[in-house]
């Protein structure tokens, strides 16, 4: 996925290295679409709309032949939204 990796490559170098690299950038999309969802429509409708985003990359990641589709990736794409949401 292009996007994926111009998100990867946005991290520093000596983190890119670590084993959970990947999960870091999800967390990173994953606030990022949801500040900027809240502040056009909302923070409940951003929520949900993070949720069924992760869904979605997730399916069409697992449908690609590498089948990097992961539960992980899911859950560190909308943890930090949903904690974010509760604590607002």
């Amino acid at each position: 996925m292009k996007w994926k990796l111009t998100l990867f490559n946005l991290l520093p170098t000596w983190l890119t290295s670590w084993k959970y690299a990947d999960k870091l950038a999800h967390a990173i999309g994953g606030i990022l679409i949801y500040l900027i969802l809240w502040w056009l429509i909302g923070k409940d409708w951003a929520l949900f709309s993070v949720f069924f985003i992760a869904i979605g990359i997730e399916i069409y990641d697992g449908e690609q032949p590498n089948n990097s589709g992961d539960v992980l990736d899911f859950l560190a794409t909308i943890a930090i939204p949903i904690t974010i949401y509760i604590l607002t």
